[in-house]
């Protein structure tokens, strides 16, 4: 079956959402410990740092989920699956999307490196119809359960 261009716009905005709400929660989880030790004047200090920390930091809680169940917290709320393209999502292949989202998505948090691999991941992503990141690990991912159980069959 053939995706059409609004499908894609509608999947890939699910998709930038998802990593939205997955990158709040886990850098509110990340920070509330640090601002009740350290305080908010001390994130203005180190505003940089915590970043870069939230993005890398952020590669071992995606490859678990990832491998776990298959989503974070954000496609579970958007009901959005990863599936592995070939049989069940390893946890070597899940390091290496998570990897590959933290450089080739986020850019490693880093501005303006992470303004610049926004726009071309998006630009790729409506060019190859997948990212440089599920190319890479072999994922994709699909809508809903139904969807997953689908592609898997393919």
């Amino acid at each position: 079956m053939m995706t059409t261009n609004l499908e894609l716009v509608r999947i890939g905005l699910k998709r930038f959402l998802a990593r939205a709400l997955d990158n709040l929660a886990f850098g509110a989880v990340l920070l509330i410990p640090y601002v009740s030790f350290l305080g908010w004047e001390s994130v203005a200090v180190h505003e940089d740092a915590i970043i870069v920390a939230v993005a890398v930091g952020y590669v071992p809680f995606d490859a678990y989920f990832t491998y776990r169940f298959g989503r974070g917290l954000g496609k579970c709320v958007l009901n959005l699956k990863v599936v592995s393209r070939t049989r069940g999502i390893r946890f070597s292949d899940a390091c290496k999307r998570a990897i590959a989202v933290c450089a080739l998505g986020n850019g490693f948090g880093i501005d303006p490196l992470s303004r610049i691999v926004l726009l071309f991941s998006g630009i790729l992503y409506f060019n190859w119809r997948t990212t440089a990141w599920d190319e890479w690990s072999g994922t994709a991912v699909v809508r809903s359960n139904r969807d997953a159980h689908d592609f898997a069959e393919k």
